[in-house]
């Protein structure tokens, strides 16, 4: 889940950090013993989950600002 993090903040900065551990002969390769595939079902399932917790956490950090500035607007 780590590596899917660190695409996720890839895509969202336009940077390529995870492109070192995806490289063919890379890390990510000798770990799982195959190139990453982008249509593999556990890696998209695994994408899925940390975009969920992205937004969750996206959510609860408007909640917390809102609090901050106006402790009368709690839902």
């Amino acid at each position: 889940m780590a590596l899917d993090a660190l695409m996720r903040i890839d895509v969202t900065l336009r940077t390529e950090h995870a492109g070192r551990f995806l490289s063919p002969g890379g890390p990510w390769q000798n770990w799982i013993g195959v190139p990453p595939s982008p249509s593999n079902e556990e890696a998209q399932r695994s994408r899925e989950f940390i975009s969920q917790l992205c937004a969750f956490a996206d959510e609860a950090a408007v909640l917390v600002r809102l609090d901050a500035t106006d402790p009368g607007e709690r839902r």
